[in-house]
Formats: structure tokens, sequence, C-alpha cells
């Protein structure tokens, strides 16, 4: 039963956390979609990892004989003080702001990515396209 309501209380916070990225990121001057996916990735694992230490203590306690109210209750405080942990973590040591930066670079390396820019830049100055019912191009 507890990991019944360990899933529901995931899918809630996996739900808050993804509207509060989305809503975070178009509030910034420049929105960008590889910090999102990325702020939503590192969210949804704070989020279930603290649901499933909060799980495992809980199911610890109810083992040892504890009443499931009061299992239940350990779950709930275990599960809110480990997203708090999390989330200082993260914070005090920069892992998603890191996690953002190593994307990005990923992002800017990637070849084909570059072969566009670079069809791209060399469209402006080189290549003429023209409409008409035959698209070619004339260089």
């Amino acid at each position: 039963e507890m990991l019944e309501e360990a899933g529901k209380a995931t899918k809630i916070a996996v739900v808050c956390f993804v509207a509060w990225d989305i809503v975070h990121e178009l509030l910034q001057d420049k929105p960008d979609m590889t910090r999102l996916g990325v702020s939503i990735v590192s969210d949804i694992f704070q989020a279930v990892a603290a649901t499933y230490i909060g799980v495992g203590i809980g199911l610890f306690a109810s083992s040892l004989g504890a009443p499931i109210v009061f299992s239940f209750c350990i779950f709930a405080a275990i599960s809110f003080i480990s997203g708090l942990a999390l989330s200082w973590f993260d914070s005090h040591f920069k892992l998603t702001d890191k996690a953002v930066a190593l994307a990005k670079k990923i992002e800017a390396s990637r070849p084909m990515h570059s072969f566009v820019k670079c069809a791209e830049e060399l469209g402006k100055s080189y290549v003429n396209f023209h409409a008409s019912p035959m698209s070619y191009m004339v260089y």
C-alpha cells in the first residue's frame, strides 16, 4: 500500500516540477530548451530519489512492527527531508548548472549541427534559391 501511495506522490511531484520548470524557463530573458530539459531531468531524479528513500525507511519501520499510520508518517517526513537535502546538495555543488554546461557543450560539438550551421552561413553568401514550380539552386 505504501508503494502505491509513493507512486501517486511521485507522479504529482513530477507534474508540479515540470510545470514549475517550464514557467521558470519561460520567464528567462532567453529561454533555452537544453537548460529546460536538464532542469526537468534533475528535478524528476530528485523527486523520485526522495520518494523512494522515504519508502525504504517507511518499509523498514513497518517491518520492525510500527503501525501503518506511523510508517506512513515516517515515509512522508523522510521523503520531505530527503527532498530538501537533495535540493540543498544540488544548489550547493551546482550540479544542475554543471549538467547544463555539459549539455550545451555536447550540443555545440555535434557534427551534424555544425554542418547545418556552416551550410546556412554558406547559403547566405553563395547560394541563391529561386521559388518556382521547380525549385533549383544557382551557384
